[in-house]
Parts: structure tokens; sequence; C-alpha cells
């Protein structure tokens, strides 16, 4: 019944789509859930590159000179068409990304929220300043053409909050999706070909990151870069983008997350959240838990229920009932989690849940989740290995000093959550713990389209995430415009003597 191949339309260019003759190759997507399923072999060729940027640089006088508010009104469009075809995306995602039918039907809603939060609040990030008093103003003005490149975890929520965005501030676009997500960029340039977006403002074009992404990024007439993904795709493609100065380049590349469990909390709430932070889209999203440092004074109860839990996870087929957990997304992924959690071991980690590879309901890249156990020597053990899929680093903290340094401890410094029934606890950590976002009681996976999502260590580079995107993706003009100022030309400053005889 889902076993549906999609055929390939080709890319996206100036409103219709295009299969280009003389392919510089493809490639081939299979369900990583039922590998048995082919969902489609798409072409690519390096020459799409030059035409799309070329018909994005051409529709963008007029996008740009558009008012917001009829800008905001195109893109509503947008934002129509995506939620007719929620079951239909979802079940792109479900097939490609592995994750279950629930979460992705879940990650296309939480895109059209987030689409209302930017029509909504985001004009307002964007609208021009004036002083009367100096006679100034300040307005934002869009940066040309933006190259949007995708990751493959979460293939609609993040691409179209970048697309939107660059939009919306008067920018044109050029979207790579993932090549691990073709058919889900597909539909969502579908999307955008039903809305009343002028042609050419948005163009879609299939290809790896290798020529693609990068030949996109290193483009000339690109005029800035916004990547998601893994952290050696990502840099590949920022290094591309580097040697042009003028290039505006804002890499968001995760890093994972970190969870404190303080002895006043809720255990079953806490241990919950951690689980779900920890192994939902099987580890693989960016801001999934990959430490827990738990008090001693809890640490046991905690430990079994966290364990509980985990084991207890249903692991399956995407479109399966009662499922928690898909595969990861490659072989290659699965591989390299189950070698690097081996080499943690090795290195005196415990291993009190081991992961290994699973056989599914179907061919696939299954892999049960793993715990790894730590002493934290109180907040000064050498930080856990952050492993992009299901694995979860366990910390005992035996003072509360400890948990607080080595929770800030984290290299990259994205989200963390805190476990306490206490506000003064939450202060404290607010204090201590040196992140981008903070939840409370919540997992780090939570968080809201309205406030900014930023790193305090190395996950990204060059912008605020959310709707705080916009400022990045624009660039403040400030003007002082006084033609009527009184002038005295007696009055000089000095140093400054008007020529004898004029």
């Amino acid at each position: 019944m889902h076993r549906i191949a999609v055929p390939a339309k080709g890319d996206y260019i100036h409103g219709s789509f295009i299969r280009p003759p003389g392919a510089n190759g493809s490639f081939r997507v299979h369900d990583p859930g039922d590998l048995d399923h082919l969902v489609g072999t798409f072409p690519y060729t390096e020459g799409s590159v030059d035409s799309a940027v070329g018909y994005a640089r051409a529709a963008l006088p007029a996008w740009r000179e558009l008012s917001l508010e009829d800008r905001v009104h195109h893109l509503e469009s947008v934002a129509d068409q995506l939620l007719q075809v929620t079951d239909q995306l979802a079940a792109r995602v479900t097939t490609e990304v592995g994750k279950p039918r629930w979460e992705s039907r879940m990650e296309v809603l939480a895109t059209v929220r987030q689409c209302e939060i930017l029509f909504r609040e985001g004009p307002a990030l964007l609208a021009p300043r004036q002083i009367e008093s100096i006679g100034g103003c300040s307005r934002r003005r869009a940066l040309g053409v933006v190259a949007a490149i995708a990751p493959a975890p979460l293939p609609v929520f993040v691409p179209v909050g970048y697309v939107l965005s660059a939009l919306l501030a008067g920018n044109t676009v050029v979207f790579n999706p993932s090549s691990r997500t073709p058919a889900t960029g597909q539909l969502l340039a579908d999307v955008f070909d039903r809305s009343s977006l002028p042609r050419g403002a948005f163009n879609m074009i299939q290809g790896p990151g290798d020529p693609i992404g990068e030949g996109l990024a290193g483009h000339p007439d690109v005029d800035a870069v916004v990547v998601a993904g893994h952290r050696r795709t990502a840099h590949q493609i920022v290094a591309q983008a580097g040697d042009h100065v003028r290039k505006r380049i804002i890499s968001q590349t995760g890093g994972k997350g970190t969870a404190v469990v303080l002895d006043d909390c809720n255990l079953e709430r806490a241990a919950y959240e951690v689980v779900t932070g920890a192994f939902l889209t099987a580890g693989q999203r960016f801001n999934s838990t990959a430490r827990v440092v738990v008090e001693d004074a809890v640490y046991d109860r905690f430990r079994s229920q966290l364990l509980g839990l985990t084991a207890a996870l249903r692991i399956g087929h995407g479109f399966d009932d009662d499922v928690f957990m898909g595969p990861v997304l490659t072989g290659a992924l699965r591989t390299e989690v189950l070698e690097r959690v081996t080499e943690m071991a090795g290195k005196g980690a415990g291993v009190p849940l081991a992961g290994a590879a699973l056989e599914g309901p179907k061919p696939g890249h299954y892999l049960a989740p793993t715990v790894l156990e730590y002493d934290n020597g109180n907040g000064n053990g050498a930080v856990p290995e952050e492993v992009p899929g299901p694995v979860l680093a366990l910390e005992r903290s035996t003072s509360r000093d400890g948990t607080w340094e080595a929770a800030d401890r984290a290299t990259y410094g994205l989200c963390a959550a805190v476990f306490t029934s206490s506000r003064d606890n939450f202060e404290e950590a607010k204090r201590r713990i040196h992140v981008g976002t903070l939840n409370w009681n919540r997992a780090t996976v939570v968080a809201s389209g309205r406030l900014p999502i930023s790193s305090w260590g190395r996950a990204g580079k060059g912008s605020e995430g959310n709707i705080y995107l916009l400022r990045a993706l624009s660039h403040p003009m400030s003007a002082l415009a006084r033609p009527d100022f009184p002038f005295d030309p007696t009055r000089l400053m000095p140093g400054v003597v008007w020529p004898e005889g004029d």
C-alpha cells in the first residue's frame, strides 16, 4: 500500500518543472525502513545551478519592491497549500526519513503553525523605523538571492522556515533539498507551484551536496547561504561560500543538548521527557538530548525508570501503528553509531543498555537505543562524545556545583533542559548553564517559533533561528534626510577657512 514509486519531475525553475538534458548523475532513494521499496531515482545536473540562480536574480527586483503586506499575501497562499497536502507530505517524510507517520504529520502541522507566527509577527521585525526629530530613518533591505540547503531529519519544517523567511524579507530563493529526501523536496516545490508566488521567486534544484549544494553556495550571484545538516556536510558547503567576501553565511549544524535532573523533580516526568528528547527521530534531531546529568540522591531511581522506558520503546516501520521510533537514515550511519558506542565503551563508559542493529518488520536500518553510563567526577569528568543517533549518556553528579559544572561543559552550547520543582533552581540554571535555549521540565527538543534559537558554542554560526532569521536575511540601511537643515557659513569647524575673495 505504501510502496509507491515517486516519478522524478526534475528541477523547479522559473515556475516550471524541468528535466534538463545531459544529467551529470542520478541518485536512488530507498525507504530506510523498507529497503525493498525504491522511492525513486532522481537525476541532477550542475547546469541547473546557473539556470536557477539566473532566474532568481531576474525575479529579484519586482519581488523586492513589493510591500510587506503584498509579500505576506503571496506567502499565505503557500501555507494554505501546505495545509491541503498535510497527509501526502507526511507520507513522503515517513517514506524517506523513516520516522513514524504520527511524527511526520506533527512536523507538517508544526510547519503550518510556524508559518502563521512568521506572517503575524515577522513584519514587525522588518518594519522601517522613523525618528522625526533628527530626520532619520532605517529600513531593512533584502540581501538578494538566497541559497537554502536543507537537512534530512526535518525535511519540511527547516526548509520551509528558511525559504519563507528569505522570501518575506524580500529575497528570492534557490532551494536544494537533502539528497536523502528529494521526493519530499519535490512535493514542497509542488506546494509553491500552486501558490500565487510570481515566477522565479522560488526555485528548487535536486542533487547532492557535492556538486550541487557546494556549487550553489559558491555561485558568485548567490548573496546568502543558509544551510542546516550534519556538521561535516555543512562545513564543506560553507567552505565553498567562504571565498566570497560579501556573501552572508548562516549555518545551523546542531550539536544536541544536555538534560539536568535535580533531586526535587518529578522523576516520572523527567524520565519521560529525557527519553523522548533523546530518541525521537531516532536521536537524529539537531536538538536531541545527548546527555543527562543526575544528582546522586535520585540517581538510582531515575536510572531505573530511564532504562525501563528506553528498553520498552516500540521500534518499527513508520507506517505501522503504535511505533515510537523508526530506523536511522542510512546503513552507514547505523554502522557509525555502533562503532562509536564500542569505542566509548572501550574508553571506560558503562553500557547498561546496549543498542544493536535490529531485524525490523521489513529490511531496514533499524537500531535499538543505547544508554551509556559515566561518573562525571563531581563535574570534572570528560564530556561524553555526542553521537548522531539514538545514544544517551547518563552521568551521576555528587554535588549541586558539580551538576552545574558538568552541564555547562557541553561543546556546542545549543540547548539544555533542567528538571526541578523549584523556580530558584531554574533561575540558578539560567545563570550557570551557557546555552541558547534552556527548558524547564520540558525536553530539549521542545521549542517555540516565537523565540530565537541560537548557540553559545560551536553549533552553527551567523544567525539566530526561527522568526529572528529574518534579520540575518535582510540588511539594515539608515538614512539622515534633512534637506532643509539650516546652514550658517559663519559658523565653521575649527581649521576650516573660506578662501579670500569668495
